[in-house]
């Protein structure tokens, strides 16, 4: 192995890792290696043999990623407080494509969850990888979406990554993790909001489905913002607490959406009928617009062969696959033609 991702190793089961005094001495000496031998001039520390650290890591497969490096993520670095290093598992390459991360709630509706994993398949579907912080709720329906739609996705933790296997269905389905913290680190509230800035950092936007007013999804929003990010969110009734911090976010400048076209569009991104999976029905309905140049919702509803509560249904279901946009009563179709 690499001697400075070894003493990477190191510094990081000595101490607790974001650390200002070590921020601070690898920013001095850019070394992990310098750093560490100073550090232990000061005190006992534990170290282990090169070969010990080598067969803890191979036999979880796990690899280590410091910001030396240049498979390091590249929007990463551009924070204020990057990780000087993270552990991984899975294609550590997948961090430098287009990376988007949706979260909200663990606590989330049937709705929420079901939002979310929309919204990410159809993402997934685009060839956008999907990053969360692999929690219940919202978190575990947007990498759902993303395997379901046979995409990428990328689960950033707040623990050590050997841990997240005791959820062996998902985890083993998940195409990268990121960890600042060792192997067998148990998840300590105060790692989250450390793991969130991960989240944010690599991700070009974030999309918040569900969050109440202490939700962590609100740190990760408010990180993104902080760093550059585009912040999207769902919007939802005012009555339900569960989306209290979301609402907030919309009235403070983040971008309301209802449909994946108001991602796309940020980042000039068209879907192409190839891209996307459409139901049989949905399929119908789009050609028979097409086909008869029928654009108006209350002439639809006379013409086309269906019951009337469907039709909507059914715009709404592509409204929400950015296939379609409804304009005061007139259907814009969204998808290039190809």
């Amino acid at each position: 192995m690499q001697k400075e991702h070894y003493y990477f190793y190191l510094i990081s089961i000595n101490f607790n890792l974001p650390n200002k005094k070590v921020f601070s001495l690898f920013k001095e000496l850019k070394s992990f290696e310098l750093v560490f031998n100073k550090l232990k001039l000061e005190g006992n520390l534990k170290i282990l043999k090169e070969e010990e650290v080598e067969k803890i890591l191979s036999k979880e497969s796990i690899g280590i990623v410091t910001i030396n490096d240049r498979n390091y993520p590249k929007l990463l670095k551009q924070i204020p407080d990057p990780p000087l290093g993270m552990f991984f598992k899975g294609d550590i390459n997948l961090v430098d494509e287009f990376c988007f991360s949706i979260v909200g709630t663990r606590k989330a509706t049937k709705q929420g969850r079901a939002i979310a994993k929309d919204f990410s398949y159809n993402l997934a579907k685009l060839g956008i990888n999907i990053v969360s912080g692999f929690a219940a709720g919202i978190d575990e329906s947007a990498h759902l979406g993303a395997i379901e739609a046979g995409g990428k996705t990328i689960a950033i933790l707040g623990y050590g990554i050997d841990l997240a296997f005791k959820r062996k269905n998902l985890a083993e389905k998940i195409n990268l993790f990121l960890s600042e913290f060792p192997l067998s680190t148990p998840g300590f509230k105060e790692n989250f909001p450390l793991r969130n800035r991960i989240i944010a950092g690599i991700s070009k936007g974030v999309l918040v489905v569900e969050a109440p007013i202490q939700s962590g999804a609100l740190i990760t929003a408010r990180l993104a913002a902080e760093y550059g990010r585009d912040v999207f969110v769902i919007p939802g009734d005012i009555w339900n607490i569960n989306f209290a911090g979301s609402n907030n976010l919309i009235k403070n400048g983040a971008k309301l959406v209802t449909n994946i076209n108001d991602i796309l569009e940020d980042y000039n991104i068209k879907i192409q009928k190839t891209r996307i999976n459409l139901s049989s029905e949905e399929e119908n309905l789009i050609k028979f617009i097409e086909n008869n140049g029928i654009y108006d919702i209350n002439e639809l509803m006379e013409k086309f062969n269906e019951d009337k509560n469907k039709i909507l249904s059914l715009i709404t279901n592509l409204e929400i696959k950015g296939v379609i946009k409804n304009i005061g009563g007139k259907i814009k179709i969204l998808w290039e033609k190809n």
